[in-house]
């Protein structure tokens, strides 16, 4: 049905609750598995520079009803600005151009360094990465990546008051309230 390649749902996008796929989409509870329409995960992480590990802050999947739901409340301006943004920093072509080659594709290389800096995200503090799925396979397109902490700091100077809001609102209804206190105020939702 997609032209596009793929493979199968990586472990790396498994829930952290059960170590499967993720099944529902946060927002509406549609089975994603069984969904005849792509889907988006993101997951937020934190390195402990102490105990050298990292930490899952928050892990989300969101159909594409509700991910175009969303993305129609945030501003034209900010919108804007971050398409912008990945623009100046990102070859998608190319990206597009590297992930049809399936056969040397490694999840590793894709989710492991900043779309923005080029540097490993061990040397970040926060990160996150995210990917395109439909039903049990990843979709290779301008997605698999990640963003350190500098990209999302500098992606959160861009985005409008009215975007900012809607954001933190949108936080409150997919984390769950233990999670809350431990996320960062600057984390932004990214797909």
């Amino acid at each position: 049905m997609w032209n596009i390649p793929n493979i199968a749902i990586p472990e790396e996008f498994y829930s952290s609750k059960n170590n499967k796929a993720i099944e529902e989409c946060v927002m509406c509870g549609k089975p994603l598995l069984k969904d005849n329409a792509p889907y988006i995960i993101e997951k937020a992480f934190k390195n402990n520079p102490i105990s050298k590990e990292t930490e899952l802050i928050f892990e989300y999947a969101l159909c594409a009803e509700c991910q175009q739901s969303t993305a129609s409340k945030l501003s034209e301006e900010s919108l804007k600005n971050i398409k912008m943004y990945y623009e100046l920093y990102v070859d998608f072509e190319k990206r597009q151009a590297e992930l049809k080659d399936i056969k040397n594709f490694k999840l590793s290389d894709w989710i492991n360094k900043c779309i923005i800096t080029g540097k490993p995200l061990s040397e970040y503090k926060e990160f996150q990465y995210g990917g395109m799925f439909f039903q049990n396979t990843m979709l290779l397109g301008n997605i698999p990546f990640a963003v350190g902490e500098k990209a999302i700091n500098d992606m959160q100077e861009l985005i409008s008051k009215k975007t900012r809001d809607f954001l933190d609102g949108f936080k409150e209804k997919i984390i769950p309230p233990g999670v809350r206190d431990k996320v960062p105020d600057d984390f932004l939702i990214l797909m």
